[in-house]
C-alpha cells in the first residue's frame, strides 16, 4: 500500500498505522486544549516527534479536511476548530461498516476512544441491537 501526496514523500505501508496512532494524538491533544491554541514545539514535545513532523502531519489532516485553525506569528499555533460537542449523526450499514474496517485495519485497541468508537460501531451494525457484541 503506497500512498503519496503531492510534494509529499510516499507512506509504506509499515508507517500507516504509527502516522495513524500520531495524528489520532495530534487531534486529541487539540481537543482537549481548544479554544487554546498550540505550538508545533509542544506538540512535537507530546508526541515524541520532530516539529518538521508536526507541521507534515497538520498539513495532511487539513488537505483531508480535518478542521484546524493555524494562527501564525507570536503567540500562534494550531488549534482544532470543532464543536465541543458533535450532533448525532445517521450512517448507512455500508458506512458503519466502512468506519469498522478501517478502525480494524489500524487497531481499534488503540486508544480508549478508539475502543468507545468500535464498539458503538459494532452495536449500530449488529442485527440484535439488545445484545451486547462478542469477540
Amino acid at each position: 500500500m503506497n500512498e503519496s501526496e503531492p510534494g509529499g514523500p510516499e507512506i509504506q505501508a509499515h508507517q500507516v498505522v504509527p502516522l495513524v496512532e500520531r495524528q489520532h494524538a495530534l487531534i486529541e491533544n487539540l481537543r482537549v486544549r481548544d479554544p487554546q491554541v498550540t505550538t508545533a514545539r509542544q506538540l512535537a514535545e507530546r508526541l515524541g516527534v520532530s516539529t518538521r513532523t508536526v507541521e507534515r502531519d497538520i498539513a495532511r489532516l487539513r488537505d483531508a479536511g480535518v478542521p484546524l485553525a493555524v494562527t501564525t506569528g507570536p503567540g500562534g499555533g494550531y488549534r482544532l476548530a470543532a464543536r465541543g460537542t458533535v450532533p448525532a449523526a445517521v450512517f448507512t450499514a455500508g458506512e458503519v461498516s466502512a468506519l469498522l474496517a478501517a478502525l480494524v485495519a489500524v487497531g481499534p485497541f488503540t486508544s480508549a476512544t478508539a475502543r468507545s468508537a468500535f464498539a458503538k460501531l459494532v452495536d449500530l451494525l449488529a442485527e440484535d441491537r439488545g445484545a451486547p457484541h462478542t469477540r
